[in-house]
């Protein structure tokens, strides 16, 4: 790999080892925080994914709907061909579902007289296991609008309480984070623009020979370029090893402190198209604040930064 691109890379590694540190750490912490905010947003929407996979919808009848209304009610849940099973639940069934749930709780209640059955019939509803995760969510608060307003539907139940509260916070979430990593990409820019400038400063003697012999600005401007990038590559792959033992003594502390929750299945690491995402961005912005740096460098550049710094 010791070519023409990447001796240029190595040898400001010689020459100025403090000022590569630096950039490369305040790089690499860049990049560590939007891995984080990448991490944590893949999580969220993790967890909500599980829950829309295993939810259920549970369809309450008025009590006193005939039979011509609820079969209407059921041929339209069968005519959705959104549902894999649909299961009706008689208000008798429903109490003794209950009553059984309750045994172990309150034995005394299985025997209680007052006990007048205020449970409503139901259709428990599943969706097809075809429906996308990511759909599911939006396809059950649809089908919501739908059912609710046939007769005889008296509420409808998925849990949307804390999932649509939960929903709000993730894309409060996002959104937030879009702004701070973009505000923190561009703060990489100046990074690796003020990492080249010096290099390329510190160098101006030897691109004056080069425009000398007819080396053309883009055959002078490219070796910086692919310094910057190589710099933002290795930036992104510490980021990601940084990182990874990061989450590995954070999911040991939640499971060992908060095992009850189980939240150890709901937690993953970043995919590969993640990791590979993370190393590309750091090489683009790494070729993009040397290009910034190095765009004004034309014929005669340097010989005109020479007679500025003798005169």
């Amino acid at each position: 790999m010791n070519s023409i691109w990447t001796s240029g890379f190595l040898r400001s590694w010689k020459q100025q080892t403090a000022m590569q540190l630096a950039t490369l750490s305040v790089l690499t912490g860049t990049f560590v925080v939007v891995a984080i905010f990448l991490l944590v947003h893949r999580n969220l929407n993790h967890i909500l994914t599980n829950w829309g996979n295993s939810v259920r919808m549970s369809i309450f009848l008025r009590d006193s709907i005939g039979t011509e209304e609820l079969n209407k009610v059921q041929k339209y849940l069968n005519d959705l061909q959104k549902f894999k099973e649909i299961k009706y639940i008689s208000k008798d069934e429903a109490a003794r579902q209950f009553l059984t749930q309750m045994a172990s709780r309150s034995p005394d209640f299985l025997n209680d007289p007052d006990f007048g059955n205020p449970l409503p019939p139901s259709f428990e509803t599943s969706l097809l296991d075809e429906i996308p995760n990511q759909a599911r969510l939006s396809t059950m608060m649809e089908l919501k609008d739908y059912i609710g307003r046939l007769d005889g539907v008296e509420e409808i139940y998925y849990g949307q309480g804390w999932v649509e509260n939960y929903a709000s916070l993730v894309r409060a979430f996002t959104l937030t984070s879009w702004v701070l990593v973009i505000v923190l990409l561009g703060g990489s820019l100046f990074v690796v623009g003020n990492s080249i400038r010096s290099i390329f400063f510190q160098r101006r003697d030897e691109i004056e020979i080069l425009e000398l012999v007819g080396a053309t600005p883009e055959m002078i401007r490219i070796p910086y370029v692919v310094e910057g990038a190589l710099m933002g590559l290795l930036a992104g792959l510490l980021s990601i090893f940084v990182v990874y033992i990061l989450f590995i003594v954070q999911t040991s502390v939640l499971e060992s402190q908060m095992g009850l929750l189980n939240l150890g299945r709901y937690l993953g690491f970043l995919s590969i198209k993640d990791v590979f995402l993370l190393i590309f961005l750091g090489g683009f912005f790494g070729s993009l604040g040397a290009f910034f740096c190095v765009r004004k460098i034309c014929n005669g550049w340097s010989a005109a930064q020479n007679q500025e710094l003798y005169f």
